[in-house]
C-alpha cells in the first residue's frame, strides 16, 4: 500500500446523501436532538477530512479503481466511504444511523 497522503483529504458525497443528511437534521430538529445529530455528522466528517484510514476499519478493496472501502462509526452513525488509494480524495456512500440514534428506524431516502 502506498503511505497515507497529508491531511485534508478531498470529501465528496452526492446529491442524494446531501438530501438524505438535510433530511436526518430536519428529523433531528423535530425530535429535540438537533444538537446531538449536528455533532456526531461534524464528527464525522472531520474525521474523514483528516484520518479517513485510522478513523474506519477496511472492509474490501476494489483494486482497479484503487479504492477501499470502509465503515467508521461515530454517535451511533455508520459511515460507509471509499479512500482512494494514492490521492487524498474520500467517496461517502451511504450515513445510517444505527440502533440507539434518536433517528433510528426512519427513511431518510423518499
Amino acid at each position: 500500500m502506498i503511505p497515507d497522503p497529508s491531511p485534508p483529504y478531498e470529501v465528496d458525497t452526492s446529491g442524494a446523501l446531501n438530501a438524505r443528511i438535510r433530511k436526518m437534521v430536519e428529523c433531528a430538529k423535530r425530535l429535540g436532538v438537533e444538537n446531538e445529530v449536528d455533532s456526531s455528522i461534524a464528527g464525522i466528517f472531520w474525521q474523514l477530512f483528516r484520518k479517513p484510514r485510522e478513523w474506519g476499519d477496511p472492509i474490501r478493496d476494489f483494486r482497479n479503481a484503487q479504492f477501499t472501502e470502509f465503515h467508521g462509526r461515530l454517535g451511533r452513525f455508520l459511515c460507509v466511504y471509499h479512500v482512494h488509494a494514492r490521492i487524498p480524495m474520500v467517496m461517502v456512500k451511504t450515513l445510517i444511523p444505527q440502533e440507539g440514534n434518536p433517528l433510528f428506524g426512519q427513511n431518510f431516502d423518499e
